[in-house]
C-alpha cells in the first residue's frame, strides 16, 4: 500500500524530486492545508537562491547520529539560515532566502527561486513499515533513474526514534547529475517523518550544509526558540 512520491513523475522524467519521498497509496487525508496556514508559514523569498549555502553549525554531527536524544535543539542556526515553523506541527532550519511551498500529500518543500536545490519533508503514517523497509521499497522505483548509484543506505537513531539514511546520485536528461540525502524515522506516535534533500553533485560538499543544518535544528512539537 506504499507507493514513492513522484512516481509518475519519474515515469514521464520527472527531475530531482522524484520518486524520494513518502505518499501512502489512498486520497492524501489531511495532506491539503489552507491558504492561510500556508501564508503564515511561508517566508519571504528573494528573487536568487544562493550558489553556496553558508556553512553549518560548527558543532552540526553527522546525519547518521544527528538528534540522538529526543531534545530540542539548542543554540541559533549558523549565519545564513534561518529556522521556519510549519503548520503541521514541525520546525527545521533553512537558507534564508528560501521560501514553504505545500506540495499536498503530505509534502512540503523549502527552495530558493533558482536552481533545483530543495529540501522537501514528507508526513504519512507509517502502518508499521520501519524506515529501513520502506527505503528499499522505495529504491525498486528510484533505482530506475538514468545512472542510479546507491551510496548508503544504513539504519539510524533520529531524534531517539528508529530511523534509516539513505543517500544516491542519478543524472538528469541534461547531463546534470544530481545528489540526494533522505533522513527518515517513525515517530511514537506511529508518523513517518522524512527530511529529503537533493542538489547538484557538482556543488557538494559545500551544499551538504543545508542538509546537516536541517537535521541540526529539526523538532516536531512545541519549542520555545528563545
Amino acid at each position: 500500500m506504499w507507493v514513492a512520491i513522484g512516481l509518475v513523475a519519474f515515469l514521464v522524467g520527472g527531475a530531482a524530486m522524484a520518486g524520494v519521498m513518502l505518499l501512502r497509496d489512498g486520497n492524501g487525508d489531511g495532506a491539503d492545508k489552507n491558504a492561510k496556514a500556508d501564508a503564515k508559514a511561508n517566508a519571504p523569498a528573494s528573487s536568487a537562491s544562493p550558489a553556496a549555502p553558508g556553512p553549518a553549525a560548527p558543532d552540526s554531527p553527522s546525519p547518521a547520529a544527528s538528534g540522538s536524544a529526543a531534545t530540542p535543539p539548542a543554540g541559533q542556526p549558523p549565519k545564513g539560515y534561518m529556522r521556519m515553523t510549519s503548520p503541521e506541527g514541525f520546525s527545521l532550519a533553512v537558507p534564508e532566502v528560501w521560501h514553504r511551498e505545500n506540495k499536498g500529500s503530505g509534502q512540503i518543500d523549502y527552495a530558493g527561486s533558482t536552481g533545483p536545490g530543495h529540501l522537501r519533508i514528507g508526513i504519512v503514517p507509517s502502518g508499521g513499515t520501519a524506515s529501513y523497509d520502506h527505503f528499499l521499497e522505495m529504491e525498486k522505483v528510484v533505482s530506475r533513474q538514468e545512472g542510479y548509484q546507491r551510496l548508503q543506505m544504513t539504519r539510524n537513531t533520529f531524534r531517539g526514534r528508529p530511523g534509516a539514511l539513505w543517500e544516491w546520485t542519478w543524472k538528469e536528461k541534461n547531463g546534470e547529475v544530481m545528489h540526494a540525502l533522505n533522513q527518515a524515522y517513525v515517530d511514537e506516535a506511529g508518523t513517518e517523518y522524512a527530511i529529503m534533500f537533493a542538489e547538484r553533485e557538482r556543488l557538494y560538499p559545500d551544499a551538504r550544509n543545508v542538509f546537516d543544518t536541517a537535521l541540526t535544528f529539526w523538532w516536531v512539537g512545541p519549542y520555545d526558540f528563545d
